[in-house]
């Protein structure tokens, strides 16, 4: 049987992460289908991936390359307002299909957990309109079958980084994630697979260990903290861990499974990353990880945003963790500001 090597999955996963259009347009050409564009992590995407089509998830920056791929969106608020997300992608005007997936309130009780069927089972009626493939029971417990190997394997990726710390550099873990975000889940799955068969073991002597937290990594950090020779043991990002995680329960009422998975996901998020919850989790996560450091990583930082950072500053102090936090979307062209910022938080002794 033929196999990719360790070397070639990672090469795979740089290509993809470089030029993601070019992957989800070969994707399209190969299949004859279609992709459609999700810019919410909390999309069961499990619904577009049983209709026969590629869920791409779309953040900020990348989602312009992508805009001419995609022939159908999934988003988290009103099509026809003024819709930005990242600041990057503006919907209102699109001519392509949208379809709107918005979540209800957390107010306990069955309400919510109606309501959520009702809106899985509306994308997937939806999906079969675009694709017209039906999504059946089959098709839905296939797709999360397929979705939970994929978990499963991104799971064992972040043990392998905590346990030993540079077996991959952090430029390679951002390609294997990034690439997560437009290929499909066997593709990506096998190429995780492949990497996971690096041996174990650092192959570099490290300063420190990192752990990352808030919505994405980019390249240019990734690249800062490599030659800095920091060790990334972990992460909290929403574009990283939080993307993959969730084991949807197999077999039964799949739209049931996923309405259910969906409730713990959102009733999980609004709880831990909002006030004095969102801190124990961070320090505990970066605890479990071995870090002795945390990165935060905001896109366009508000000021309520840096005033939980200074309280989390302050408590990061008292239990012997140095704290950063960049913006890392306003930096833009300054990005050798940060990068010396960086480079002076890894150096720097707790």
């Amino acid at each position: 049987m033929f196999t990719l090597g360790v070397e070639d999955a990672l090469r795979i996963a740089a290509e993809v992460s470089a030029d993601p259009a070019r992957a989800v347009s070969r994707w399209k050409a190969l299949t004859g289908r279609k992709a459609v564009g999700c810019l919410s992590g909390c999309v069961p995407e499990e619904a577009i991936h049983a209709a026969g089509m590629l869920p791409v998830s779309v953040w900020g920056g990348e989602g312009e390359s992508l805009l001419e791929t995609i022939d159908a969106w999934v988003v988290p608020a009103d099509p026809q307002s003024d819709i930005h997300f990242g600041g990057k992608i503006r919907l209102d005007g699109e001519s392509r299909p949208v379809f709107r997936f918005v979540l209800p309130e957390d107010r306990g009780g069955s309400a919510m957990m109606v309501t959520l069927l009702d809106r899985v089972e509306e994308l997937c009626e939806w999906a079969e309109g675009m694709s017209v493939r039906k999504v059946t029971e089959g098709a839905l417990d296939k797709a999360v079958r397929a979705y939970n190997e994929n978990r499963k394997a991104f799971a064992r990726l972040e043990e392998r980084m905590t346990e030993s710390p540079g077996g991959f550099t952090g430029l390679e873990y951002l390609h294997l994630v990034e690439a997560g975000w437009v290929l499909s889940k066997g593709a990506h799955t096998a190429i995780l697979r492949e990497a996971l068969g690096r041996e174990s073991g650092g192959r570099r002597v490290l300063r420190t260990r990192v752990f990352l937290a808030g919505g994405t990594a980019t390249a240019a950090v990734m690249r800062v903290l490599d030659r800095a020779d920091a060790g990334i043991v972990g992460d909290d990002l929403a574009r990283g861990h939080r993307y993959f995680t969730g084991i949807v329960p197999e077999g039964g009422d799949m739209a049931l499974a996923l309405a259910r998975a969906l409730r713990e996901k959102v009733s999980s998020l609004r709880v831990r990353y909002a006030g004095p919850e969102r801190m124990e989790w961070l320090f505990r996560r970066a605890a479990e990880c071995g870090a002795d450091r945390i990165l935060m990583l905001r896109a366009g930082a508000r000021a309520v945003e840096y005033d939980e950072d200074r309280e989390t500053a302050a408590q990061a102090e008292k239990r012997g963790l140095l704290f950063l936090s960049l913006d890392i979307e306003s930096a833009g062209n300054q990005f050798p500001d940060v990068s010396g910022r960086i480079k002076a938080f890894v150096e720097k002794r707790g």
